[in-house]
């Protein structure tokens, strides 16, 4: 489908001006991203994004927030991430906002979203509750996207929280 190598070309673009991980340069998630959103980019109204970053990643500070910025031009882009240092100021013309909450909270306080993306902690005990208080917050037709699966096997950190 075209639109969809458009879409792939621009929010990869938007990936690479904003220096995410979630571009073709390291993660590359951009295309899968561009293949299943960029349908509907003109009619998503609200983008939750859980995660802004950590000290280990190109994406530091939650540049992402205005990756989706850019590419859904009519949402409000919520981020949350539990360390303060990584919340932004609201952007220019008010569609970002941050919140410094933890992926566990319940946060259906935040609304009714048409995406939601659990880019946080990627252990699996905080991602099953993220998703279990999360996925009926989430628009019919909507996505829940949960980026960084890791088999605890691999990495037996991320397999729980205690």
């Amino acid at each position: 489908m075209r639109i969809t190598d458009n879409n792939y070309k621009e929010l990869d673009l938007y990936a690479g001006i904003y220096r995410t991980d979630k571009g073709s340069k390291y993660h590359g998630y951009t295309k899968a991203y561009a293949q299943h959103l960029g349908p509907y980019r003109y009619e998503v109204k609200k983008l939750l994004e859980m995660g802004l970053g950590d000290i280990n990643s190109l994406n530091m500070e939650g540049e992402s927030l205005y990756m989706w910025e850019a590419f859904f031009p009519y949402a409000t882009i919520i981020g949350i991430d539990n360390d303060p240092k990584k919340l932004y100021p609201e952007s220019s013309d008010n569609r970002i906002f941050t919140h410094c909450r933890d992926q566990t909270e319940d946060l259906s306080d935040l609304g009714m979203s048409d995406v939601i993306i659990d880019d946080a902690s990627h252990i699996k005990d905080n991602t099953l509750i993220s998703f279990q208080n999360l996925f009926e917050q989430v628009n019919p037709g909507g996505f829940y996207i949960i980026e960084d699966v890791v088999a605890p096997a691999f990495w037996p950190k991320w397999a729980s929280v205690s």
